[in-house]
């Protein structure tokens, strides 16, 4: 297995890996409902730098020559400043009616803080179904773990959905403790999303 940092030319792999990550979150928030436009959507962020959905802050594994695994990470601190970061991209690729409904849409989700300065932030972690439990996500959060050190940080932090037990365990499993629960029933209808938990691990 190998794991790299990706260009803007993994786009259509790194959209789906990214939906996939989202689940029917994403294609409710970023495809108003629509898959398949979701991943178009995803796919051309991907390929603009210096926002949270860029290629600049994502990392690929690859087996067998193909990518399997998609880590998408940054230092806690810079949150703020890559979410304002999307204001061009979300132009680029929504008409102005768009943009200003995700901007109305992302209001819903304000609550508890995604990460503190001294985190590490995983942001989107997936791997494709066909290749799942063969250690791809562990990999990958071991390199998340290895650019954390490179930041000079002590932990890595993460958001998971209250309904993804699979990932909760995996999660348990290495190490990342419950810090909170936040619940958003008012997500739930047109979100898909009843809430989430905020995990940290101290390195």
């Amino acid at each position: 297995m190998n794991i790299r940092p990706a260009t803007p030319r993994d786009a259509p792999a790194a959209a789906r890996l990214l939906a996939l990550s989202m689940g029917s979150f994403g294609d409710a928030f970023f495809g108003f409902g629509n898959p398949a436009h979701a991943v178009q959507a995803l796919e051309k962020l991907f390929t603009f730098p210096n926002h949270r959905l860029s290629y600049g802050f994502t990392w690929l594994a690859e087996l067998e020559g193909e990518i399997a695994g998609l880590l998408l990470a940054f230092p806690g601190k810079k949150g703020t400043a890559l979410s304002l970061g999307m204001s061009r991209p979300l132009l680029a690729v929504y008409t102005l009616w768009g943009t200003l409904r995700l901007a109305w849409q992302s209001l819903a989700m304000l609550s508890d803080k995604e990460a503190e300065a001294d985190e590490f932030y995983i942001s989107n972690l997936a791997v494709r179904p066909d290749l799942q439990r063969r250690g791809i996500g562990r990999a990958l959060l071991t390199h998340a773990e290895a650019l954390a050190h490179e930041e000079r940080l002590e932990k890595c932090s993460l958001i998971v959905d209250l309904a993804n037990e699979t990932a909760i365990r995996l999660y348990e499993r290495l190490g990342f403790r419950l810090v909170s629960t936040t619940h958003t029933p008012w997500m739930v209808k047109h979100f898909h999303t009843s809430g989430h938990q905020r995990r940290v691990k101290s390195l």
